[in-house]
Formats: C-alpha cells, sequence, structure tokens
C-alpha cells in the first residue's frame, strides 16, 4: 500500500524541482556525459590495456610501466588484473568462488542462531563481490581496513561453515518430544 503515495511524492519531487539536480546528475551518469562517469571508462579501458600488455604477472604494485598509462581503478577485479596479473586474478577468484561455496553449503539444510549470523555474513560476502565490480576499497592497500572487513567477512564465513557441519543437517523432524 505505501508504493502507490511514495510513487505520488516521487513524481511531486521532481516536477515540483526539487532534486532536479540528482536527475540530471543521473541522466548524464546514464548517458555517459557526466566527467565522473568519463573517467570511469577511461580507467576501466586503461586497466584493459595494461592486462593485455601485462597478462601473467601484471605490473606490480608501483607506478605504471609507461608515462601514458597510469594504474588504478574503480573495479576491484580490473585492479587486481593490472596489478598481480591473470595469474593472480585468477587464485582470487578461486579463493571467493570456495568461500562463497561453502557459506551456501553451511546455511542449506541447516537451522540454528550460528546459521542465521553465517546467512547474515553470506550475504554481506556477496554484497561485497558485488560491489567490488564498480569500487577498489576492498583491494586498495591505502584503504586496509576495508581490505581487512572483506577478509573478516570471508573468515567468518569459512569459521562458521565450520561449525555448522559439525551439526547434522536439519531433517524437519523436531528433536523435541511431547
Amino acid at each position: 500500500w505505501l508504493i502507490a503515495p511514495l510513487g505520488l511524492m516521487a513524481a511531486a519531487v521532481i516536477t515540483l524541482g526539487f532534486g532536479g539536480g540528482f536527475v540530471n546528475r543521473l541522466w548524464l551518469g546514464f548517458t555517459a556525459q557526466d566527467p565522473a562517469t568519463k573517467l570511469r571508462l577511461r580507467e576501466y579501458q586503461n586497466a584493459w590495456d595494461i592486462i593485455r600488455r601485462h597478462p601473467w604477472i601484471g605490473v606490480g604494485f608501483g607506478d605504471a610501466p609507461s608515462v601514458n598509462q597510469q594504474t588504478g581503478v574503480s573495479s576491484v577485479y580490473l585492479l587486481i588484473g593490472e596489478r598481480i596479473g591473470v595469474i593472480g586474478l585468477s587464485v582470487f577468484l578461486i579463493i571467493v568462488a570456495v568461500v562463497a561455496w561453502r557459506g551456501l553449503r553451511g546455511v542449506v539444510g541447516r537451522r540454528g542462531p550460528d546459521v542465521d549470523v553465517l546467512l547474515g555474513l553470506e550475504a554481506a560476502f556477496l554484497a561485497l563481490l558485488a560491489v567490488a565490480f564498480v569500487d577498489h576499497y576492498f583491494f586498495n592497500p591505502q584503504f586496509s581496513h576495508t581490505v581487512a572487513l572483506f577478509w573478516i567477512v570471508a573468515g567468518g564465513i569459512i569459521a562458521l561453515e565450520s561449525l555448522a557441519a559439525t551439526r547434522p543437517a536439519d531433517d524437519g523432524v523436531s528433536s523435541e518430544s511431547g
């Protein structure tokens, strides 16, 4: 029942001109006219160029190999690819796939407070992986606290999945008598 009133409020805000700058900025972003969007697109292209030129082990964590290029891109996956190459990116993807798989395996068919926490951590981990497509904070050494957050969530998933695996799966039958 809230959808209609919220839609009317949004339409009124747009019609009256409140938030017009936001809508304009959003439109410029979607049409690649916004300076920030243009910068990100150049970063993505630059990252692909670096990965093509240095595919296996990347360029490291120093400066770019050419004065015409710069390292750093707003995508964890491209950042890993340009810094430590396709080999490093493959290792990273295998690790996060194993963590995600173990988290899902620990949740399916089990119950308990630790499984609820595991489900929350798994959702957070998948959200972090989605955000990693358009942000670099979970791999950038300048933001070590967010890098730590990423790996603490991953470690929590592994720890809780190991704990959940020690209990039998929920068979749908209550163990309480009465």
